[in-house]
Protein backbone atom coordinates (compact mmCIF):
# COMPACT_ATOMS: atom_id res chain seq x y z
CA UNK A 1 0.00 0.00 0.00
CA UNK A 2 1.31 3.45 -0.83
CA UNK A 3 1.59 6.24 1.68
CA UNK A 4 -1.06 8.92 2.09
CA UNK A 5 -0.01 12.33 0.82
CA UNK A 6 -1.94 15.56 0.97
CA UNK A 7 -2.58 18.17 -1.67
CA UNK A 8 -2.98 21.33 0.36
CA UNK A 9 -4.14 24.69 -0.94
CA UNK A 10 -4.09 27.86 1.16
CA UNK A 11 -5.14 31.40 0.37
CA UNK A 12 -2.21 33.81 0.60
CA UNK A 13 -4.05 36.61 2.46
CA UNK A 14 -6.69 35.24 4.86
CA UNK A 15 -9.42 37.42 6.34
CA UNK A 16 -12.89 36.85 7.75
CA UNK A 17 -14.50 37.70 4.40
CA UNK A 18 -12.10 35.45 2.53
CA UNK A 19 -12.76 32.63 5.03
CA UNK A 20 -16.45 32.66 4.13
CA UNK A 21 -15.66 32.63 0.40
CA UNK A 22 -13.12 29.80 0.72
CA UNK A 23 -15.47 27.73 2.88
CA UNK A 24 -18.22 28.15 0.26
CA UNK A 25 -15.72 27.26 -2.48
CA UNK A 26 -14.73 24.00 -0.76
CA UNK A 27 -18.39 23.13 -0.13
CA UNK A 28 -19.09 23.76 -3.83
CA UNK A 29 -16.21 21.48 -4.83
CA UNK A 30 -17.69 18.71 -2.73
CA UNK A 31 -21.15 19.18 -4.23
CA UNK A 32 -19.90 19.17 -7.84
CA UNK A 33 -17.89 15.97 -8.06
CA UNK A 34 -17.43 12.54 -6.52
CA UNK A 35 -13.77 11.69 -5.97
CA UNK A 36 -11.99 8.38 -5.78
CA UNK A 37 -10.16 9.16 -2.53
CA UNK A 38 -12.45 11.50 -0.69
CA UNK A 39 -13.54 15.09 -0.69
CA UNK A 40 -11.48 18.20 0.03
CA UNK A 41 -11.69 19.30 3.64
CA UNK A 42 -11.95 22.97 4.62
CA UNK A 43 -9.15 24.26 6.85
CA UNK A 44 -9.39 27.39 8.99
CA UNK A 45 -6.69 27.22 11.63
CA UNK A 46 -4.89 29.86 13.66
CA UNK A 47 -1.62 28.72 15.26
CA UNK A 48 -1.36 30.88 18.37
CA UNK A 49 1.98 29.25 19.25
CA UNK A 50 3.57 30.72 16.10
CA UNK A 51 3.52 34.23 17.60
CA UNK A 52 6.71 33.99 19.62
CA UNK A 53 7.52 37.69 20.02
CA UNK A 54 5.28 40.49 21.28
CA UNK A 55 3.55 42.06 18.31
CA UNK A 56 3.82 38.92 16.17
CA UNK A 57 0.63 37.85 14.49
CA UNK A 58 -0.16 34.13 14.68
CA UNK A 59 -0.05 32.13 11.46
CA UNK A 60 -3.52 31.73 9.96
CA UNK A 61 -3.96 28.83 7.56
CA UNK A 62 -7.05 29.10 5.38
CA UNK A 63 -7.78 26.73 2.51
CA UNK A 64 -8.36 23.07 2.00
CA UNK A 65 -6.73 19.68 1.80
CA UNK A 66 -7.32 16.67 -0.43
CA UNK A 67 -5.98 13.30 0.76
CA UNK A 68 -4.26 11.29 -1.96
CA UNK A 69 -2.19 8.14 -2.03
CA UNK A 70 1.39 8.29 -3.21
CA UNK A 71 2.52 6.73 -6.48
CA UNK A 72 1.51 3.08 -6.84
CA UNK A 73 1.21 0.26 -9.34
CA UNK A 74 -2.57 0.78 -9.58
CA UNK A 75 -2.65 2.97 -12.69
CA UNK A 76 -6.45 3.23 -12.75
CA UNK A 77 -6.51 4.64 -9.22
CA UNK A 78 -3.66 7.02 -10.07
CA UNK A 79 -5.47 8.25 -13.18
CA UNK A 80 -8.60 8.88 -11.11
CA UNK A 81 -6.56 10.85 -8.55
CA UNK A 82 -4.90 12.85 -11.32
CA UNK A 83 -8.35 13.71 -12.70
CA UNK A 84 -9.39 14.84 -9.21
CA UNK A 85 -6.32 17.07 -8.92
CA UNK A 86 -6.77 18.49 -12.42
CA UNK A 87 -10.39 19.35 -11.60
CA UNK A 88 -9.34 20.99 -8.32
CA UNK A 89 -6.64 23.06 -10.01
CA UNK A 90 -9.07 24.17 -12.74
CA UNK A 91 -11.58 25.24 -10.08
CA UNK A 92 -8.89 27.06 -8.11
CA UNK A 93 -7.84 28.89 -11.28
CA UNK A 94 -11.42 30.00 -11.91
CA UNK A 95 -11.86 31.02 -8.25
CA UNK A 96 -8.59 32.98 -8.32
CA UNK A 97 -10.07 35.24 -11.00
CA UNK A 98 -12.10 36.77 -8.16
CA UNK A 99 -8.88 38.16 -6.69
CA UNK A 100 -7.81 35.27 -4.46
CA UNK A 101 -4.31 33.80 -4.70
CA UNK A 102 -3.41 30.32 -3.45
CA UNK A 103 -0.28 28.36 -2.73
CA UNK A 104 -0.34 24.61 -3.32
CA UNK A 105 1.70 21.99 -1.50
CA UNK A 106 1.86 18.30 -2.29
CA UNK A 107 3.36 15.91 0.23
CA UNK A 108 4.63 18.84 2.30
CA UNK A 109 6.48 20.42 -0.64
CA UNK A 110 5.50 23.77 -2.15
CA UNK A 111 4.54 23.12 -5.79
CA UNK A 112 3.52 26.62 -6.82
CA UNK A 113 0.75 29.17 -6.77
CA UNK A 114 -2.54 29.88 -8.46
CA UNK A 115 -3.39 33.53 -9.07
CA UNK A 116 -5.41 35.48 -11.63
CA UNK A 117 -6.32 32.23 -13.38
CA UNK A 118 -2.68 31.23 -13.91
CA UNK A 119 -1.47 27.76 -12.87
CA UNK A 120 1.75 27.39 -14.87
CA UNK A 121 4.03 26.21 -12.08
CA UNK A 122 1.41 23.69 -10.90
CA UNK A 123 1.18 22.22 -14.40
CA UNK A 124 4.97 22.05 -14.79
CA UNK A 125 5.75 20.87 -11.28
CA UNK A 126 2.95 18.41 -10.58
CA UNK A 127 0.42 17.63 -13.30
CA UNK A 128 2.63 17.23 -16.40
CA UNK A 129 5.18 14.94 -14.69
CA UNK A 130 2.30 12.90 -13.26
CA UNK A 131 0.72 12.53 -16.73
CA UNK A 132 4.05 11.54 -18.26
CA UNK A 133 4.64 8.89 -15.59
CA UNK A 134 1.19 7.41 -16.15
CA UNK A 135 1.67 7.38 -19.93
CA UNK A 136 4.98 5.55 -19.53
CA UNK A 137 3.33 3.00 -17.18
Amino acid sequence: MSEELHLFFAVEEPSVQVAEAVEAFVAGLNAERQRCGGSPAFIDDVDEDSATDPGDAPIWTLGGVLALTGPSDNLDAERAQLEDVEFLVEQLADFSLSGYAFEIEYGGELIGSVAAGEVGSIMEGLIEPWRERLQAG
